[in-house]
């Protein structure tokens, strides 16, 4: 996890690039960073509803911060799993909550790049990790 650039990092990395086209090829190059995900996780209990591509989410609290896992089934995709792995990764549940995924892509320049599809996508997996986050702070583990 050492080559993932930090969410600040990938603010600057995106207003670098002018062109759709590189800001797309730079979601490609993120999503190949994504960590690791184990295929046996891969299955319906995994699986983030909402999503026009299939998305797999595991997650664990581990010292009150969030260990996230994500993958999904389609290179940009992944992109976009990365950003939000970045954003939220060993968070605590407040940290979480504070950040809205809206402001994300409009901070990264990718508001107006993605498919509305793709945003919905986006919206959908960081509603996910948001809600174990309220569920955290209500002493339930989902």
């Amino acid at each position: 996890m050492s080559d993932l650039p930090d969410i600040e990092s990938l603010q600057n990395n995106f207003s670098d690039l002018n062109d759709g086209n590189d800001k797309v090829a730079y979601l490609i190059e993120l999503g190949a960073k994504l960590p690791f995900f184990p295929a046996e996780l891969q299955d319906d209990a995994h699986i983030v509803r909402g999503c026009a591509s299939r998305i797999w989410m595991d997650h664990a609290w581990e010292n009150g911060r969030l260990h996230l896992q994500l993958t999904g089934d389609a290179l940009i995709v992944k992109g976009l799993l990365t950003i939000l792995f970045v954003a939220y990764r060993d968070k605590t549940p407040s940290e979480i909550l504070e950040r809205d995924p809206k402001t994300i892509l409009q901070q990264l320049g990718l508001a107006h790049e993605l498919s509305a599809n793709r945003q919905n996508g986006f919206s959908a997996v960081a509603r996910q990790i948001q809600s174990v986050a309220q569920f955290q702070t209500k002493g339930f583990h989902p």
